[in-house]
């Protein structure tokens, strides 16, 4: 083997005398004994070490006998060897650089000036310059590798006035703000061929390619032996037929080159923060050790206050390196720790910027507990408004961070879910549209961490009821007048495509290459300063190195794929006309993989297309047929999600032409040839939509769960069919047609749509779908078993399903196995319900049976097995393989809520009630320790919508994982709210007697499933069993009393006098809202009766009189009556506000009524004038057209909430 010592002998001699020596000899031979290898292959190896010398040495006979040697032509071989070459150069003296520059030029027979050849090669050398720095110590290192650039810059000859004038008509080199130093600080004499923005920004593209390990980077095997050293030979000893071994590389001596370059652009790194920081992220992934540390502390130099956006995010980094550290570096981990207070010092007082840190941890406590103090003074709305701010505007690289802060806030925020729910909608709005979003970016960026942290989020964010987001704008819908897919002119369509979709992710060199693009072609049409001083203030900050950057494409002049979306944008730009095609052309290179930026170039090329003057119809519908083709997913049993996010693009595409469609028809013509532009746009409109069938994008939607949309294209299929038929005529629809339409319905959750479907359809096939809508399961069994002699393989899965919603798992189970044995291809179909069955069982043995039965893909990817699966590792105490399907499942989930929501948030709302069940047994399973456990689970349970089946979906699964986990108060907590669930909607209750299901309890449980079971038994119509059950109750339970006695007085059972003292007794034990409306609803019953006995007594008065007959035996004192009545009423809303409306209303009318009889009006009004000045003025607000109706009678004119209001 070769000696690094002995390579600069062999410079000197092997080129020479050795090639004149053995001229004839067979040096292979001679290779083999010396170089254990091929002589050519050897010298090859080592020419990145022998041609600098020879350079310095001006020795060009060298040089080429060399290159005659390895039969390599002199100029093509010479080229590589530049960035060794002009690195050791570098090294020498200013006049011995200039020397070697004029033999350079030489070399290159003064076809290139040495200006040009170095403005090519500014980034390569630059690596190696910092790549061989780690020759020198620590402390010399970048003012050596600063030194070597000035020798660099000085020695270069002055330009020429052509080449002068060349640069002049492209702009100025660098883009310089007033006050802004050069990238490098070599004074003056980097002006004018010095190190640029563009030579930086290649170095730090070769050394992310490297660190990336991007092998399918044309540039990566080139990059990556500029980061090797030439003695380093590669040997075959270890490789078979001998093959070169691959060199590792050196991480470490990376790092310091790293290092280095981040102190060489001292003051400027604040101009490359994000995409510096992307790739030490990249890197220290790799390696984490001092030298790590070193380059974050050089990275920090920039300035906290200027590092606010990605602080979240390097402090995530730097917490990631403590880990590290603490275990094999105690010195380096005591300055980490110190760096992370300063950082944390610093940020104190932007509280804003605090609470997107990741939790800190034990030995950092001083630290965390300054940021909680300085967080304790902002509310949880603010917490919630400034995290939405920061999700917006933030970078790609910061969001995971914030999104790890703000999971972290939510888990703590478990303990107090109430408060969140409480929220404003806009507020939550806000969060739930930009968390749909990210997870939308994610999917389409394939970033798997990404996606799982979203939907982990919103997990625990929960599935909040559609409800409280009423009037919230999730899903971006198309409408002209506001929307950005407008048609724009090219000032505010560069404007947003650099603004919106290029700024926030330069960190990908697709994107950066699109930037570049785009400003090149901005100052060729002189419209690059116009569009400059729109841009917002951070986005220019971040596109400035872009504006003069030199990246190439490598991949040819095909960007995408020719059958994708983008491909499909391609085609579209070559139809546009010349004078605005070169702008889309400059976006492609960012289209593939981004389907929200091809979508917004789509339609901006489209309005193109349809107003050009010239084109014709026969490109466009060409173009409209690779369109319908995206649509079709032949062969496949479901679209993935890549297809599905292609289709919805083009249903929006559609959108845009039928809207497109009718402002051109509802628009008026003004002038004569208006008419006939509008022909031809219509014509072209035409040629786009022509080949998109109504039943082709039917089909589609259905594929990709648009329902709406589904829905929208097969009414218009049936009112182009149908004609002017009319269903009342006796038209109906056929039998697939009716089930479509049922299906669709269904999926939308509009019952009257499915009673609607079924009403138009056959009336001898459509009875099951009747009877299943109306929850009559016993009915919909009878007619699966009278189905079962001409169709017995529908019969048996709709008798299965029916068992299961009548909560029969037994005989679900037996009848499915049973199917198994004599249908076996419904296996797979029925693997699904088997599954559920057996956990909703707790059924392990029989659930690990069903998972082991052969589903294909479809099933494989059904939620009940996944859930299924997840209940039996949390049965088995897998900690770590429950927390690997967990994640799993919630990455898969989250993909599908994500192409959901493209539709609504309703549509995706399924999904996220899946991702909330899941983020409850993930909490679950780390949590099981803590007290109050079912309580917090069924706080989050009533944010969701209060329908039976979202609501079954999470306690079902709860309740089988808290029996497992053997915490039986807590599952009997969550089997008591099912069992409340189940009554409150009429649903089939499996509920046991307490003194049996419930033994074991705590009292305070048991007394509620004893009140539960008195409920049950009431709604059941066993009100004597109920009211029995009641009093034996109440001796120990004052609710129960309340209740006895409400339902007595309702069955009139008590006397007066009996029934306001029991309810007295109640109301001095319990002292809550129910049990003063209730007193208050038996004396407004009774009282009611008093007012229309008085009201009769007054039509009976003579005319003269008008005064009413006083009975002369009353049971009652109607004075108190009426001042009792109105004082529980009004006290019952000082204490709760869940029967507001109903209170308010009725003491409005029961005032009205007073006074229009006379009934104790006095006292009536006294009464509510007092009671009234202790309810809060909003109240009030719910019944204020009411009141302000009322505002002119004498004697309600001036009472104290009106005054208040």
């Amino acid at each position: 083997m070769l000696r690094s010592a002995g390579i600069e002998d062999l410079g000197d001699h092997l080129s020479v005398h050795l090639l004149e020596r053995y001229k004839e000899v067979r040096s292979a031979n001679l290779c083999q004994l010396l170089l254990r290898g091929s002589m050519k292959s050897r010298l090859r190896r080592l020419l990145s070490k022998l041609v600098p010398r020879m350079v310095k040495d001006q020795r060009m006979d060298r040089i080429k006998e060399l290159m005659h040697f390895l039969d390599q032509d002199l100029m093509p071989s010479f080229t590589p060897l530049l960035p060794y070459v002009l690195s050791e150069v570098a090294e020498e003296n200013v006049t011995r650089i200039a020397a070697s520059f004029r033999f350079v030029e030489q070399v290159y027979e003064q076809k290139l000036a040495i200006n040009d050849i170095c403005d090519a090669h500014w980034g390569t050398v630059l690596v190696r310059i910092l790549w061989n720095s780690d020759k020198w110590p620590e402390v010399e290192r970048c003012k050596q590798a600063t030194a070597c650039i000035t020798r660099l810059t000085q020695a270069l000859p002055e330009k020429s006035q052509d080449s002068k004038q060349r640069e002049a008509e492209k702009g100025p080199v660098t883009k310089k703000r007033r006050g802004e130093k050069s990238v490098i600080d070599v004074d003056r004499v980097a002006t004018p061929t010095g190190l640029t923005e563009s030579g930086f920004l290649h170095a730090l593209d070769i050394l992310q390619i490297v660190i990336s390990d991007s092998r399918e980077n044309p540039k990566w095997q080139e990059y990556r032996q500029l980061l090797e050293d030439p003695e380093t030979v590669r040997g075959p000893t270890s490789c078979p037929s001998g093959s070169e071994m691959e060199v590792p590389l050196d991480m470490p001596r990376f790092l310091r080159s790293a290092s280095v370059l981040l102190e060489l652009l001292g003051e400027q790194l604040h101009r490359f923060a994000v995409k510096m920081f992307e790739f030490l992220q990249c890197a220290c992934a790799r390696l984490q050790n001092a030298d790590t540390l070193r380059c974050w502390k050089h990275f920090l130099r920039i300035g906290v206050m200027r590092l606010k956006p990605l602080l979240p995010a390097l402090v995530s980094e730097m917490l990631k390196l403590a880990v590290n550290l603490q275990e094999t570096d105690a010195t380096a981990f005591q300055e980490l720790q110190r760096t992370l207070v300063s950082i944390v010092q610093e940020t104190l007082p932007h509280p804003e910027v605090l609470l997107a840190f990741p939790p800190l941890p034990d030995h950092l406590r001083g630290s965390r507990n300054q940021i909680e103090k300085a967080l304790g003074k902002m509310s949880l709305q603010q917490r919630l408004e400034s995290t939405t701010k920061q999700l917006e505007v933030s970078h790609q690289a910061v969001r995971h961070a914030i999104l790890e802060g703000l999971m972290h806030f939510l888990t703590q925020q478990r303990k107090a879910f109430s408060a969140l729910a409480d929220l404003p909608g806009d507020v939550l709005g806000r969060l739930m549209k930009i968390l749909l979003k990210f997870l939308s970016e994610s999917i389409s960026q394939g970033n798997r961490s990404s996606q799982l942290l979203c939907g982990q989020v919103l997990g625990a964010f929960g599935a909040i009821d559609p409800a409280r987001l009423a009037g919230q704008v999730l899903v971006e819908r198309h409408n002209p007048v506001n929307d950005h897919r407008a048609q724009k002119g090219e000032v505010e369509l560069a404007k947003s495509v650099l603004e919106d979709f290029l700024a926030p992710h330069l960190t990908n060199n697709s994107f950066a290459f699109a930037a570049q693009e785009i400003f090149s072609h901005l100052k060729s049409a002189g419209k690059e300063q116009q569009v400059w001083e729109k841009l917002h203030k951070d986005a220019r900050e971040a596109l400035n190195p872009y504006r003069t950057s030199k990246y190439q494409n490598l991949s040819g002049d095909l960007l995408c794929s020719p059958t994708s979306f983008e491909g499909a944008l391609e085609e579209a730009t070559t139809l546009l006309p010349v004078e605005r095609k070169a702008f889309f052309q400059a976006c492609l290179p960012a289209a593939p993989g981004n389907h929200t930026l091809a979508l917004f170039l789509m339609h901006h090329a489209l309005q193109e297309l349809i107003m050009a003057p010239e084109l014709s119809c026969s490109d466009l519908a060409s173009l409209a047929k690779k369109l319908v083709d995206l649509l079709t997913f032949t062969g496949k049993d479901a679209p993935e999600s890549q297809e599905t996010a292609t289709a919805q693009a083009v249903f929006s595409l559609l959108d845009s032409l039928f809207q497109k469609k009718e402002e051109i028809n509802t628009t008026p013509s003004s002038r004569a040839g208006d008419e006939t532009w509008k022909k031809r746009q219509l014509q072209r409109i035409e040629a786009l939509c022509g080949p998109f069938s109504f039943r082709l994008v039917l089909n589609a939607a259905l594929r990709c769960g648009a329902h709406a949309r589904a829905l929208q294209f097969l009414e218009m299929e049936l009112e182009a069919t149908c004609g002017e038929r009319s269903f009342a005529e006796g038209s109906r629809l056929g039998e697939a047609d009716c089930e479509l339409l049922q299906q669709i319905y269904h999926e939308l959750g509009e019952p009257d749509g499915v009673v609607g479907a079924i009403r138009i359809g056959p009336n001898d096939r459509t009875r099951t779908s009747e009877l299943e809508l109306q929850g009559r399961w016993s009915d919909m069994q009878a007619s699966y078993e009278q189905m079962a002699g001409h169709d017995r393989s529908k019969a048996l899965c709709g008798l299965v399903k029916c068992s299961q919603a009548m909560c029969r798992f037994e005989s679900s189970l037996q009848l499915i196995s049973g199917i198994r044995q004599e249908l076996p291809e419904l296996t797979e179909h029925l693997q699904p319900r088997s599954v559920e069955a057996a956990w909703q069982l707790s059924s392990w043995q029989r659930l690990e049976e069903a998972l082991e039965a052969p589903g294909d893909q479809i099933a494989a990817k059904d939620f009940q097995v996944q859930l299924g699966d997840v209940l039996l590792h949390l049965h088995g105490r897998d900690e770590v393989k429950l927390q690997q399907r967990i994640q799993e499942t919630t990455v898969e989930v989250a993909c599908a809520a994500s192409l959901a929501a493209r539709e609504s948030y309703t549509r995706a709302y399924q999904h996220i009630l899946r991702l909330h069940v899941l983020s409850d047994l993930q909490w679950l399973s780390q949590k099981r320790q803590e007290p109050g456990i079912a309580q917090n689970l069924l706080n989050r349970c009533d944010i969701t919508t209060p329908s039976f089946s979202a609501r079954q979906s999470l306690l079902a699964p709860l309740r089988v994982a808290l029996q497992d986990l053997n915490l039986r108060n807590e599952a009997k907590s969550i089997e008591l709210a099912f069992s409340r669930l189940c009554r409150k909607h009429n649903e089939t209750m499996l509920m046991e007697h307490p003194d049996s299901s419930f033994q074991g309890t705590s009292s305070d449980l048991m007394v509620s499933a004893q009140l539960e079971w008195g409920k049950i038994l009431y709604a059941r119509g066993a009100r004597h069993e109920a009211l029995r059950h009641m009093l034996v109750l109440s001796k120990t339970s004052p609710r129960a009393q309340l209740l006895g006695t409400r339902w007595a007085t309702d069955a009139s059972l008590l006397l007066p006098r009996v029934a306001e003292a029991e309810f007295l007794q109640a109301k001095e034990k319990l002292n809550d809202e129910a049990s003063f409306f209730y007193h208050a609803a038996y004396l407004d019953y009774l009282l009611k009766g008093q007012i229309s006995d008085a009201t009769n007594s007054l039509l009976q008065a003579t005319p003269a009189s008008k005064k009413p007959r006083t009975p002369e035996h009353s049971p009652f004192d109607r004075k108190n009556l009426v001042v009792f009545t109105f004082r529980g009423y009004l006290q019952a809303l000082q204490r709760g506000t869940k029967r507001l409306r109903f209170i308010l209303n009725r003491l409005l009318q029961l005032a009205w009524e007073c006074c229009q009889v006379d009934f104790h009006k006095q006292e009536m009004i006294a009464e509510f004038q007092k009671e009234a000045a202790n309810v809060p003025a909003w109240m009030w607000y719910s019944v204020l057209s009411q009141l302000i109706s009322r505002a002119l009678h004498p004697d309600l004119k001036r009472p104290e909430c009106k005054v208040g209001i």
